[in-house]
């Protein structure tokens, strides 16, 4: 007595999860250029800002 699956149900599980690990591999690699930018970002900034000062880099008595 076996287990009697049909072949179009296990290629669809298949591909689901082809498809998740795909997606998976593209959100890592948009995470890695995230942080990338971010600490080529940072270097350019310099030590000794907070996050609170972002606004005088970013506005002037004019606005934008």
């Amino acid at each position: 007595m076996g287990l009697n699956i049909e072949t179009g149900t296990i290629t669809q599980a298949l591909r689901e999860r082809l498809e998740r690990k795909v997606k998976q591999r593209d959100m890592d690699t948009r995470l890695r250029r995230m942080r990338t930018i971010a600490e080529r970002c940072a270097s350019l900034v310099g030590p000794g800002l907070s996050s609170t000062q972002h606004g005088d880099l970013l506005y002037d008595k004019h606005g934008l």
